[in-house]
């Protein structure tokens, strides 16, 4: 009896291990396919010489121009969100598929509402794909362009949404310097107050160094520390016309600075003009008289350039 109980153990074991071998081979019958979690990733991001976005009828290109990239062929690069930009492209990850119940919503807003990436090498697409994700900006969803196959994507130790990343618009791209100079290549700074033109004064390169025209003794170090702020000084953002009525009305009344800067390279030269703040505001709304472009820049970094000409008489 016992033998004939153990046989049949001997027989159930066996079928369990057959089976269990052949669901490891196989998968089991209901199973998903095994997924490439880099389908969107590339491995060699050097190959990526242009990215164009295209969403609601806007299309941004982004494009490897000799050494620096463009947008839309008319500004420089930011350089920090080209660099994010391709280590995206190098590092995201599939992490799953879109669930059964959510595919039909989820395509129906990538395919109506989505960015459709393009990547390309010397003007070939390399890899084209739709991003979008879910209402409260915690999921980031991408697939393949006339697929209905979306996956749920992510960083590896990035945990910001992607999809705000690729819907940024032409400004947002835009490198923010606007002044970029030294003290090699400078001919001159002016700072003119539209109504206290007591405080206004002017940096002029006279005699292999720089002067304060007024003022006999200057402190050079006062004012050496103010021209080294032209070097890099860039805006918190680029306003595009019409997107801020305020602004826009503002940008019509009178200014109360200009701050102009001449450099040996003329193609350098820039003025920007500055607003009084709007109440309850903290940041000074500017323009780019060159490009006739609004900017913002935040009131303590300003208020760095908005000096006056008596804070450069040595004591």
């Amino acid at each position: 009896m016992n033998n004939k109980k153990n046989i049949r153990l001997l027989i159930i074991l066996l079928v369990l291990i057959v089976v269990t071998v052949a669901l490891m081979f196989t998968g089991g019958s209901n199973s998903r396919p095994d997924i490439d979690q880099y389908k969107f990733s590339i491995a060699d991001t050097s190959r990526i010489d242009k990215v164009v976005l295209k969403n609601a009828g806007e299309t941004t290109r982004l494009e490897k121009t000799g050494n620096r990239w463009m947008v839309n062929n008319n500004y420089v690069m930011n350089d920090r969100l080209n660099k994010l930009l391709l280590a995206i492209m190098n590092r995201v990850k599939i992490k799953r598929p879109v669930a059964k119940q959510q595919l039909s919503s989820i395509n129906d807003a990538l395919d109506n509402e989505g960015t459709l990436v393009e990547i390309y090498e010397n003007d070939e697409v390399i890899l084209s794909f739709i991003v979008g994700g879910n209402d409260t900006k915690t999921v980031s969803y991408f697939k393949v362009k006339d697929s209905g196959d979306p996956y749920v994507v992510y960083i590896p130790g990035y945990t910001s949404d992607l999809t705000g990343f690729f819907n940024l618009k032409e400004n947002d791209w835009r490198d923010n310097k606007i002044f970029s100079t030294s003290w090699r290549s400078l001919i001159g700074l002016k700072i003119e107050y539209d109504k206290a033109t007591q405080n206004s004064f002017e940096i002029i390169f006279q005699d292999n160094f720089f002067v304060i025209p007024g003022i006999n003794q200057v402190d050079t170090t006062v004012m050496m520390d103010y021209v080294s702020l032209f070097e890099n000084f860039g805006v918190d953002r680029f306003v595009t016309a019409g997107t801020s009525a305020e602004y826009d009305s503002l940008a019509r009344t009178d200014p109360f600075a200009k701050i102009s800067l001449e450099e040996i390279d003329s193609s350098k030269n820039q003025q920007l003009i500055l607003y009084p703040k709007l109440p309850d505001d903290n940041k000074f709304l500017g323009k780019l008289s060159k490009e006739d472009q609004l900017v913002i820049i935040g009131e303590k970094r300003a208020e760095l350039l908005l000096k006056k000409k008596e804070d450069y008489i040595a004591n």
